[in-house]
């Protein structure tokens, strides 16, 4: 997840969001960092497509209606490095 990807899913969603769009970024993370992500990873696992998909799913219902502009990690527990 870069800090373009975050500014422009924040400025899409400033944008279109009165239009009725809504916008959100799954951020997965661990792919250029395996071998260290295998090791910290408070669940001890990557993450599924399944598990991915159903956030993506629940982004695109009425009961994600009031989401927009955010970023939710799909890191098992990786962002607790995040500052």
């Amino acid at each position: 997840m870069t800090g373009a990807s975050r500014g422009l899913g924040r400025a899409i969603a400033f944008k279109l969001a009165g239009e009725g769009v809504k916008t959100a970024i799954v951020a997965r993370r661990g792919e250029v960092l395996r071998d260290f992500a295998a090791r910290e990873i408070p669940m001890e696992r990557f993450g599924k497509a399944e598990e991915l998909a159903v956030l993506a799913v629940f982004l695109c219902s009425p009961l994600a209606g009031y989401i927009t502009g955010t970023v939710i990690p799909v890191d098992g527990g990786m962002s607790r490095f995040a500052f």
